[in-house]
């Protein structure tokens, strides 16, 4: 990030996460280059992902659940890690949690909000690390499943969902 912008994210020579460097980028220059500023993003992702984790175990296990979701993550010594280490890890992980929650809110009714959530959430976390594409896979044949398995008395609307899936991929 100390380097011109258009060289930063077109050199792939040392090991960098895309859209680390496209988040790092401003704030060094906003703060300059000391260790802390550079990793900044890391830990504003890392502070976002205990928020998701509160909010994705209240959804699926209620206020408690939702509780130790968020102890869990903010406790955890491999995610804090994470947080300060200036990588993207923490964006995937965060990404990689709002695209579960996309997939069992489009799985679960059909509004337009879950494909929009998905299709971000997966390009955040495949800009952020490509090996968010096994996240992705996973996700899309278990909601493609979910969807069939939904909609099993009427071939019409199992087939508009999956297009619809289609789509978003």
């Amino acid at each position: 990030t100390a380097r011109p912008f258009f060289l930063a994210i077109s050199d792939y020579r040392a090991p960098q996460h895309l859209l680390y460097t496209f988040l790092s980028y401003p704030v060094v220059r906003l703060l300059g280059a000391s260790e802390w500023a550079i990793r900044l993003p890391a830990f504003a992702a890392g502070v976002g992902l205990v928020v998701l984790a509160f909010l994705a175990g209240r959804k699926w296990f209620g206020r408690a659940g939702g509780l130790f979701a968020a102890v869990f993550v903010a406790a955890n010594p491999l995610l804090v890690h994470y947080s300060v280490n200036g990588r993207a890890y923490t964006l995937q992980i965060a990404a990689v949690v709002l695209l579960w929650m996309a997939a069992y809110g489009m799985a679960d009714d059909a509004r337009r909000r879950w494909p929009v959530l998905l299709v971000a959430a997966g390009v955040v976390g495949l800009v952020a690390i490509p090996t968010t594409a096994f996240a992705l896979v996973g996700t899309y044949a278990w909601l493609g499943l979910a969807l069939l398995w939904r909609e099993r008395g009427d071939r019409s609307r199992q087939m508009r969902r999956c297009l619809e899936l289609a789509g978003c991929g």
